[in-house]
């Protein structure tokens, strides 16, 4: 075993609780509280050819929290998928589908093409934490050219988490530096940004990931980011 997958099977383990005995009394509720929402969202997502989003309620329409959300939605149902115990636990059909919508949203709304829209905590901490945690509990399903191209919508928002401009951060639909109105600087660089780093350099194995990017997030360490508050026109389940 690699170093990368040592350090990917610590992590799926840190998103599933295991090892742990599924049959301890102990692990019952978290199980149940697991499998029932797993299997509402299982229920209620779009399988359809003709979808235009996975989930009535986030209709991908043009709200940032929407991309967050359904990326949020997925990591629940591949945490079930990838629990021992859980009733979709190595579930064929739930992978295929997990699967599918993963292509989906890659293709409608978070790919390297896509502009940055709404809120910023969603396209650059939101969706791709969420993606990643999804790709490590998968991994092993997920074919490499797959794996590649949602690296790619991840990079295309996340593509240098110390390169904010004093007082400013990047505006990654054309890349240019802008002053915020606060004049506050943003603590996006803290504890959330660099598991996104370092997630997406377990997925990519090391390789064409900015290497140095963990190292810079690890030596300048800032508050962890906060979930914004709801903003008009935008969710966050």
């Amino acid at each position: 075993m690699t170093e990368f997958a040592t350090l990917r099977a610590k992590a799926t383990a840190m998103l599933t609780g295991a090892p742990f005995d599924p049959a301890d009394p102990a692990f019952a509720a978290p199980l149940a509280r697991l499998d029932a929402s797993a299997t509402t969202l299982r229920d209620t997502i779009d399988l359809s050819p003709s979808r235009t989003s996975l989930w009535p309620d986030l209709p991908l329409n043009g709200a940032s929290g929407d991309i967050s959300s359904s990326h949020q939605r997925l990591r629940t149902l591949a945490t079930a998928w990838a629990t021992p115990g859980s009733k979709l636990h190595d579930d064929t059909r739930l992978a295929t589908d997990l699967l599918s919508a993963l292509d989906f949203l890659y293709a409608r709304a978070y790919n390297e093409t896509k502009k940055e829209v709404g809120n910023w905590w969603h396209c650059e901490i939101g969706a791709p934490r969420a993606l990643i945690d999804t790709c490590l509990l998968m991994y092993d399903v997920i074919a490499p050219e797959q794996r590649a191209a949602w690296i790619r919508g991840i990079d295309r928002f996340c593509p240098n988490p110390d390169a904010d401009p004093p007082y400013g951060r990047t505006h990654l639909s054309d890349h240019r530096p802008v002053r915020l109105a606060t004049r506050q600087r943003v603590p996006r660089r803290g504890v959330e940004r660099l598991r996104t780093t370092l997630g997406g350099a377990l997925l990519a194995r090391g390789q064409a990931w900015h290497p140095r990017l963990a190292r810079r997030a690890v030596g300048r360490r800032r508050p962890p980011v906060r979930p914004p508050r709801r903003d008009r026109g935008q969710r966050v389940t």
